[in-house]
């Protein structure tokens, strides 16, 4: 019986979709071209786990993509990732769903962990956000823990110790 359990916990993994989105697809109806993403997820036997929205990004370099009969340049995009569990049976045809969508011009797809992990730039943000000390320097430890205690009594510890 804990092997089945087992067995199913190894089908399910976890991947992340990262893309970019067309750049002339209005505001708007951005959300829709998102929604269609998801629904390609879930048709998948997909449960997404976290996201990021699109915001509109330029690009490293300017990229190709075929729109009916013409070859379109692109030097911006929006960027956006969905992160979600599956069995790995049902990626093949999430990819070429993905493939065969107009409104994408790429996509990437990994395996990666359940675990959410910041990006150093996302890290570095929170470390500007957190609040300096008394000294204008910022730390998580909490020193303040027995910084009362008199010093008769941390010496009298100090010989017990010692001892």
């Amino acid at each position: 019986m804990t092997e089945d359990i087992e067995n199913k916990e190894d089908a399910q993994r976890v991947y992340e979709v990262g893309y970019l989105l067309l750049p002339s697809i209005p505001e708007e109806r951005l959300s829709e071209s998102v929604d269609a993403v998801k629904k390609m997820i879930a048709d998948a036997s997909g449960t997404i786990i976290s996201q990021g929205d699109p915001q509109f990004r330029n690009l490293s370099y300017e990229m190709v993509k075929t729109i009916g009969t013409r070859n379109e340049k692109f030097r911006t995009a929006y960027f956006g990732w969905i992160k979600f569990e599956t069995d790995a049976e049902n990626i093949i045809p999430l990819q070429e769903k993905l493939r065969m969508t107009d409104a994408i011009l790429r996509f990437l797809l990994i395996k990666t962990v359940r675990e959410d992990t910041l990006s150093s730039f996302a890290r570095a943000e929170e470390i500007e956000a957190e609040s300096p000390d008394e000294d204008g320097s910022v730390s998580d430890i909490d020193t303040d823990t027995d910084a009362t205690a008199p010093d008769e009594e941390l010496d009298k510890s100090i010989d017990e110790l010692v001892a």
